[in-house]
């Protein structure tokens, strides 16, 4: 009677079972191995790889590429297939047997040779992208055995013996470095000479406005004080003059005052000596009408008498009598004065009467005169 064993798998390893009814593997931890059925164990650890692979260059300049790959298979559970294709291909054989190093050494260095080829010395040395294309590459290779790279790490390029570019270019890289962080070295001191001169020559120039604005302050309070200065002189003398203009005004006040009232009384001095004058002025004008009317009676009274002697001269015309003025209150104001001439051995007036007519005539008008003024 056969017993049926129950297997399980270690952490790093996988139980693969094949049954007559399936045709495919069963991959798990732990089964129940009945009769028929077999299994074996898959160790899914990953393992290191380091080769060192001769390739040429665009150039036809040989190199060494030391590389180290860490790889093993997938487990991730969302790729079921890649661990079947492992198991199916790779479990038979340990994966630190020579089979499995020299499948991945012949992976690795045809696609490293086949990427330097298309590549100049210059961009492998720099390694870059080189890096990324052979881990892509090589990725692309391993999949179809169900193989994943955990980790790949390419060291630096090595020359083959007899040519020593990578010497020299390295040489050269170096001397670029060391130039390179020089002329770094000399900007970044330019640049900071530059913030010194930057800096000093803000801190003048702010010292500058300071001063400048120092200056006008001090020349704003000079300026004051000079204003203030003016303008209490000013004060000053306007006080003064103030002071002595004041009795100057009062005296002027006084002065027109006093010349209001000089013309006031003149004034009504003037009213009163007008209204005297013009009393005074009819009061003549009532005198003189007796003595008008004495003086037309004596002129009919010689124009009878020369119409008597005969004589027919012609007396002057009023426009060539002379107007003497009159003296004294019993006297006509204008007394025509014609002339005098000898006629019959008698001086007599040209108005035909002579001085005893008229002294005859003032008598009589002083009697009217008298008579009106009774």
């Amino acid at each position: 009677m056969i017993i049926p064993l129950f297997k399980i798998a270690r952490p790093s390893e996988y139980l693969a079972i094949t049954i007559w009814n399936i045709q495919d593997i069963k991959l798990a931890k732990k089964a129940l191995i009945l009769p028929g059925q077999r299994y074996v164990r898959v160790n899914v650890s990953p393992v290191n790889y380091t080769f060192n692979v001769q390739a040429i260059s665009s150039e036809k300049l040989p190199f060494v590429l030391p590389a180290a790959f860490t790889i093993g298979p997938r487990i991730n559970s969302d790729d079921h297939h890649s661990l079947v294709l492992y198991a199916k291909l790779m479990a038979p054989h340990n994966m630190n047997s020579d089979h499995v190093h020299e499948l991945v050494q012949g992976i690795i260095e045809g696609e490293t040779r086949l990427l330097a080829a298309a590549m100049t010395m210059e961009e492998v040395f720099k390694g870059t992208e080189f890096k990324k294309e052979v881990f892509q590459k090589v990725q692309m290779e391993l999949n179809q055995f169900g193989l994943f790279i955990y980790n790949a790490n390419i060291k630096q390029l090595v020359g083959v013996p007899g040519h020593e570019y990578f010497s020299y270019l390295g040489q050269k890289i170096q001397m670029e470095a060391v130039i390179r962080s020089k002329k770094e070295a000399d900007v970044a001191k330019a640049n900071a000479e530059l913030a010194a001169l930057k800096a000093g020559r803000s801190k003048s120039v702010q010292l500058a406005e300071v001063e400048a604005e120092q200056a006008v302050s001090l020349r704003g309070a000079k300026l004051q004080v000079k204003v203030g200065k003016k303008n209490a002189l000013t004060r000053t003398e306007k006080l003064r003059l103030t002071s002595s203009v004041k009795p100057l005004l009062s005296v002027t006040s006084r002065v027109k005052k006093q010349i209001n009232t000089y013309t006031t009384t003149k004034e009504r001095q003037m009213q009163f000596s007008t209204g005297s004058k013009s009393k005074l002025r009819q009061k003549r004008h009532q005198q003189m009408l007796p003595s008008t009317l004495a003086s037309k009676e004596l002129m009919q009274t010689s124009m009878a008498r020369r119409k008597r002697l005969g004589e027919s001269r012609p007396l002057l015309k009023p426009k060539d009598t002379p107007q003497y003025p009159a003296q004294g209150p019993g006297r006509t104001k204008a007394t025509p004065m014609l002339g005098t001439r000898h006629h019959g051995g008698t001086m007599g007036l040209e108005c035909g009467f002579n001085w005893r007519d008229r002294a005859a005539a003032h008598g009589s008008i002083q009697g009217s005169s008298g008579a009106l003024d009774q």
